[in-house]
């Protein structure tokens, strides 16, 4: 199994809220909404989070990277929606402009919930303004580092 588990009780009682099957056969939780990566390689391919972060001013609100996929829920864990990539067809997928690469970090700006980052180990820095609205490709912006 792959997945993620919640608290509300400072540790004492943990539950699963994101659960896939780990097994190369396995189906996705019923609660993950992913895009092409999990159709295309199985559920297994994206392994455990590498990480994981909630919103200061929302609880409810959560981002999961791992090694090609960004992940968002915005209800506590009940549902968990892929933000790097969305249906264009039937048979096609494109990009948000979160490009698949690992992610080794999603970051709040503690003092405005609408301004959020993402680490990555290739490609630079994004940068949203809008609160990581996935359907706006223009405000996600891409800053090189080095």
């Amino acid at each position: 199994m792959v997945g993620v588990a919640k608290t509300i009780d400072a540790g004492r009682t943990w539950r699963t809220v994101w659960k896939e099957d780990s097994s190369p056969a396995g189906k996705p939780g019923a609660n993950i909404h992913d895009a092409w990566i999990t159709e295309r390689f199985g559920p297994d391919w994206g392994e455990n989070p590498l990480v994981l972060t909630v919103a200061e001013q929302d609880a409810n609100l959560a981002y999961a990277t791992d090694l090609g996929r960004t992940m968002r829920t915005t209800d506590g864990g009940a549902n968990w929606v892929a933000v790097y990539s969305r249906r264009s067809s039937e048979n096609g997928w494109v990009t948000t402009g979160l490009d698949v690469t690992n992610a080794y970090g999603y970051h709040f700006d503690p003092f405005d919930q609408n301004r959020q980052f993402i680490s990555t180990t290739d490609i630079g820095l994004f940068r949203s303004e809008d609160g990581g609205n996935p359907g706006s490709v223009r405000r996600w912006a891409c800053r090189r580092i080095g």
